[in-house]
């Protein structure tokens, strides 16, 4: 083998262990950081598990829905504080638009309720129509 062969086989090893070193180093930096990744949405997931213990969500019932629905009209008309500002700010368009949607439900779902959600959606409708008259 001649020297410039010797050099030129040299070389190729050179540049392929720096190739293969290389995919390593790159392999490692994409585990790193897909480990980072998922510690960071690991972190994440516990915090929001923490916080459902702290406040945990009711079942997503018609019921539940309606209450739901039936606040946040409270909390416009100024019934209930804002929960997260602790202060009441009445917003009688905002109460009466809510109040017209909890209407429009009651309409469309006619003939598709339990007893119990009707009664409770009427029952929820006329308390709320009644604040916002007192309110207005």
């Amino acid at each position: 083998m001649s020297e410039t062969e010797k050099l030129q086989s040299e070389n190729q090893t050179e540049t392929e262990n720096r190739e293969t070193e290389t995919r390593t180093e790159n392999k490692e930096e994409a585990k790193a950081e897909g480990s980072a990744e998922n510690q960071t949405e690991a972190g994440a997931e516990k915090q929001s598990g923490a916080e459902n213990k702290k406040h945990p969500l009711p079942e997503v019932t018609f019921s539940t829905f309606v209450l739901s629905i039936a606040s946040s009209a409270l909390v416009s008309l100024g019934e209930v504080p804002d929960p997260q500002t602790g202060k009441t700010n009445p917003d009688i368009m905002a109460a009466k638009h809510t109040i017209d949607v909890m209407g429009m439900l009651k309409e469309k779902t006619a003939g598709n309720l339990s007893p119990e959600e009707d009664r409770l959606l009427d029952d929820i409708l006329y308390e709320l129509r009644m604040k916002y008259v007192k309110n207005s």
